[in-house]
């Protein structure tokens, strides 16, 4: 059974896609490889380019194209999660467009 149970969703501005009871947790202080940390890092930026930061309740910037894209780097940063943090960790995917 897992110790620990992490959300993982994007969310604006956040800078990380994983989130605990507490609030949003630091990739820094987990057991990740620096290429995944850079790849969450990376995919949470580009999350953050699909609003219209002038008017954020219009729809997103990006075309069905870009979104499709971002879900499947999304789906395979979880994969790799859980993965790398093994059977201590339940990584919930929270997110689905």
């Amino acid at each position: 059974m897992a110790k620990y149970t992490l959300k993982y969703f994007f969310d604006w501005c956040s800078g990380s896609p994983l989130w605990d009871n507490k609030g949003i947790v630091s990739l820094e202080k987990l057991p990740l490889s620096s290429e995944l940390k850079q790849f969450l890092y990376d995919l949470s930026k580009e999350y953050d380019k699909a609003l219209n930061w002038d008017e954020p309740l219009a729809p997103l910037l990006w075309s069905d194209e870009e979104k499709e894209n971002f879900y499947q780097k999304a789906h395979e940063g979880h994969r790799r999660l859980q993965e790398e943090l093994g059977d201590d960790y339940d990584i919930i995917y929270s997110e689905e467009e």
